[in-house]
């Protein structure tokens, strides 16, 4: 399966508030992109590794900047591995987020 698939890169930025607290917050920017199934191979690779794939999402390189989570139709996930192709795509292998 590959389809066209509004998707939101999460980054986070960590400071101190007033009184020396850390502070996460979170910008969240939106992007078109492409939605794939993670293969046979990678989904037993994964298991190996105590990962759970559960798709690709293919973006432009120059759209992702190294964030760790993505929302895909308002389910946050984990970008467990990216992998830059030779079109100048990058492909962000994901797995549900357990902690959001």
């Amino acid at each position: 399966m590959n389809k066209v698939i509004d998707v939101k890169l999460i980054s986070q930025t960590v400071s101190k508030d007033s009184m020396g607290v850390i502070v996460t917050s979170e910008t969240k920017t939106s992007y078109i992109g492409n939605f794939a199934s993670v293969s046979a191979q990678e989904f037993f690779r994964g298991g190996e590794l105590a990962i759970k794939p559960e798709f690709i999402i293919k973006l432009w390189e120059k759209e992702y900047n190294g964030e760790v989570h993505i929302e895909v139709n308002g389910q946050r996930y984990i970008i467990y591995r990216s992998y830059v192709t030779d079109e100048g795509r990058v492909e962000l292998y994901c797995q549900k987020d357990v902690g959001a």
